[in-house]
Formats: C-alpha cells, structure tokens, sequence
C-alpha cells in the first residue's frame, strides 16, 4: 500500500496533470485540514491498469480541475478507484467529472456537509462502453451542482442520493440498456431536481420518503419506477400535475406506488395510449385523478386516440390502495384493472362512470374489471354523498370478474355500488367462489355483490347472470333481488334428534 497525504493548509498549484496512481495499485491520497490542489488540465486518480486507488478530500479541503477522471488509458476492466468527498467545507469544483472513463467498478462519494460542484458542467458515468458498474452517491447531507448527469448506455451504472441535494440544471438521463440497465434511488428526505428526467429501458427509478421533481418526465419501454412513502413527492412542472401521461408514453413502464404515497393530478383528463404497462397502487398509497370541477378529472385508458396500440396494460389497486376519478375509462384490448383490498371511486356527478370496453370510434375487446379480496370497495357515486349516483357500463366484450376469497365478504359489506349497471349482450359475468362455497357454515351463506339504488338499476344484468349460473359450484345460487346481486351457498345446519 502506498500514500500521499496533504495537510495543515498546504496548496499544490499550477499542476498541469495531477496523476495520483500510475501502474500501481492500493494507492491513496489524501488532501486534508484545508489543504487545495489547482490542477492546470486534469485530475485522475488512476491510469494505465491500477486497481483500488483512492483520492479523498476531507475536513474543509478543495480540490479545482478543468477536467476529473476516476480513470484513464484503460483496457477495460474493472479499477475500483474511489473520490471520497466528506466533512462540511470539503468540495470538489470541475466542469467535467467523468466515473468511469474506459473502465469500471469506480465510485465518487459526497457526503457529510460536502459538495461537488460541476460549474455548469456534465457528470458522465460510464464514458466508454467498456466501463460499467460505477456509482455515484450522494449521502448525510452532501449536496451536488450539475448541469447534465448521465448514466450511459448498457453500463449497469448507479446513482444514490440518500439524506442529500442533487440538482440538475438541464438534465437528469438514465440512458437506455439492452440486458445492463441503469439506476436511481432518492432515499431518506433527499431533495433531487431538474428541468428534465429521462428515464431509459430497462432502467430504474425509485424515490422513497424524498423529493423529485422536473418540469417533463420520459420513460422508455420496460423502465421500472417506484415511488413510496407518505412524504415522497414526485411531480411535474413545478408541482402543477403528476407526470402519468409522459411515464407511459413508450409502453412497457411499471410503476409501483406504496407505503401511503399520494398524488393528485391537475384535474383533467389523463391519457394513456400505450401497451404493456403495470400500475400497483398499494399500501395505503392514494393516486388521485378527480376535479372540483364537473367530471372533468378522467382518467382514459386507450379508449379514445390510440386503442390500437392500448393493449395487455394492468392496473392494480391493493392492500389499502386508493384510486379516484371524476370517471375511468378503460378501452383497448385485453387490459385489466385489478382490485383487490383496495378503493376505486370513479364518481363527482350522475355523469360519472366506469366505462369497460368504451372506444369513441374505435374498437375495444377483452377488459376486464377484476373485484378481489374481503373489503374491496369500488364506487360509481358522488363522494359527497356515497349515493350510487354513477353507472357501471361494459361495452364490447368486457369482463367482471368477482374471484371471492374463502373468508367471503366482511359483514354487510357490498363491494361495488352504482346507479346502474348497464351491460351489452357480448359481455360477461364470471364468478369464482370454489373456495367459499366449499366452506359454508351455519351463517354468513348470503354476500351481495353488487347494489343499485334502485331495482331497475340492475334489470338488464338478467342475461349474464343466468349465464353465470351455469358456471357455479352444485348448490350456489345467483340471482337479482331488490336491486341486489345476491351470491348464496347451500348452509351446514345441525340435526337434532329428541328421543
């Protein structure tokens, strides 16, 4: 092991090149007690095949460069070079910082009061292909200043920001991977922002308990992005709106929401029109697309421009998640929303609705409503009220699917409740309640499905609900009974015998 190690206040200057680590491994420098060092062109902590070389910058000291490479004249390779900025006072100040030049393995570290300052300049992770797997973190309230961050192609490369600032002036890119993708996680009530996030396929995106905001997000297909905590914000244009319609433009997104994020869009009608997507609203997470206005907070999947291509996307509202509209519509093909302990209310007037299978002009088939689990609740009504004062309407072979658990329903509870119900010939009711009915008991034989107000409200569900009744256990019945969809099992009682 060898080491350089500057302190009490000394100033290195007018370096034209400050190379640390030359051909030699386990190298360290330290720059230390206020100590600085001016270099005239470059700064690098490691060259030509040096492994485990280390620069830190610590208690109030600075290090100024035109240029900072973890690396450089590398094969490939992996170097684990570190630059380990720490302690309140210590910064590092360079317009180009590059983890990673043509190798891999390297990490930059800021934390403890620290910062680095990239003066208007771009951080790069993974320059070369041929560098992977670098990081940068940001940690215990380090803080950084950059114009562009980059996450380059195919590198595996990683950004953590926990208990931090990291502000991008023009931009924030995790770029696209074919098998190696990039990542992101804003933890621990760390602030992040910048005009513009693009986020890459097969890359991820996490903020949990902090702050992102841009004014545009972009998502390419098969990007992963998870937001959690009840104190996360993730927002668009300055906190105006939530970035929905720009995260599902390629198609292939997943977006989790959990742990009791909550969000609430701009109050108009919101968009998607791409295919593949997974949403997973849960864990008391609230997603919230109504307006105070007139129905105007929608939220439109694939049934208006772009059905086509509005395909096999998957909305899941669970484990005491929250979804609200003025109205949802669902078109497309084989899309599915799935609630399963969770809350969806689509209602703010007697326009509102549930539309399954809704195209205007186009064509939609196979969306399905799936209703799951012991205390779903899903309303068409004016939340003011919790009158049924919405409808349910399936259009062009759409799908309500009730997949009762074995427990059955808590008491009197009724998971959906409307106005009406209004269902097209071609439509279908399935009901699988295998489990349920194989453990009848003395009570608890009667759960009600679905409730309207009024008992017209449900007439014409006549239809396919005597086609479900051929699809039922031996001995449960399914039938309409003063505006309610009513499931019955054949009831164990005892026999006593008096001699």
């Amino acid at each position: 092991n060898y080491s350089l190690t500057l302190t009490e206040g000394c100033v290195l200057t007018n370096i034209y090149n400050f190379n640390m680590a030359w051909m030699i491994h386990n190298f360290t420098t330290t720059i230390a007690e206020q100590s600085k060092v001016f270099a005239v062109k470059r700064v690098s902590i490691s060259r030509k095949s040096g492994t485990n070389n280390v620069l830190r910058v610590c208690s109030g000291s600075e290090v100024r460069a035109p240029s900072i490479n973890t690396d450089n004249n590398y094969d490939g390779g992996l170097s684990y070079v570190l630059l380990d900025v720490a302690g309140e006072g210590s910064k590092v100040v360079t317009p180009s910082l590059l983890i990673g030049n043509d190798s891999g393995g390297n990490t930059v570290r800021v934390r403890d009061f620290a910062s680095l300052d990239i003066a208007g300049g771009d951080i790069a992770l993974g320059y070369l292909s041929t560098s992977k797997s670098n990081t940068l973190e940001v940690t215990e309230h380090g803080v950084v200043g950059v114009r562009k961050l980059i996450s380059k192609s195919d590198g595996a490369n990683k950004v953590l920001v926990s208990n931090a600032t990291l502000t991008a002036s023009t931009s924030i890119t995790l770029a696209s991977a074919h098998l190696l993708g990039n990542r992101m996680d804003i933890v621990d009530g760390s602030q992040v922002s910048t005009p513009k996030m693009d986020i890459g396929t097969n890359c991820v995106l996490s903020v949990s308990g902090s702050s992102l905001t841009a004014n545009t997000f972009t998502c390419c297909s098969n990007s992963f992005i998870e937001v959690s905590g009840a104190n996360a914000v993730f927002v668009s244009n300055s906190g105006a709106s939530w970035p929905i319609s720009g995260i599902f433009g390629a198609g292939g997104i997943t977006l989790v929401l959990d742990n009791g994020y909550s969000a609430k869009t701009s109050g108009h009608t919101t968009y998607i029109r791409s295919p593949g997507n997974l949403v997973r609203i849960l864990g008391g997470s609230r997603l919230d697309f109504s307006s105070e206005n007139y129905a105007s907070g929608r939220l439109n999947i694939g049934s208006s421009g772009g059905w086509e291509e509005t395909r096999d996307n998957r909305i899941e509202v669970a484990d005491g998640g929250i979804l609200k509209t003025d109205s949802l519509f669902i078109g497309g093909f084989d899309n599915t929303l799935v609630v399963s302990n969770g809350t969806l209310v689509a209602g703010n007037s007697e326009t509102s609705a549930l539309w399954l299978g809704y195209s205007y002009g186009g064509t939609s088939s196979n969306v399905t409503l799936v209703v799951a689990g012991t205390n779903t609740v899903i309303r068409c009504e004016d939340p003011a009220t919790e009158d049924g004062v919405g409808i349910l309407s399936m259009q062009c072979k759409s799908v309500l699917r009730y997949e009762i658990p074995k427990a059955g329903y808590a008491r009197d509870h009724v998971p959906v409740v409307a106005k009406a119900a209004t269902i097209e010939s071609n439509c279908k009711l399935e009901v699988d309640c295998e489990e349920w009915a194989a453990n009848g008991g003395i009570t608890g034989n009667k759960l009600v499905l679905f409730r309207s107000p009024s008992s017209k409200g449900i007439s014409n569900l006549e239809k396919p609900v005597a086609a479900c009744v051929d699809t039922l256990p031996p001995g449960v019945t399914l039938s309409i009974v003063n505006g309610d969809l009513v499931l019955r099992r054949p009831g164990r009682g005892y026999r006593v015998i008096l001699r």
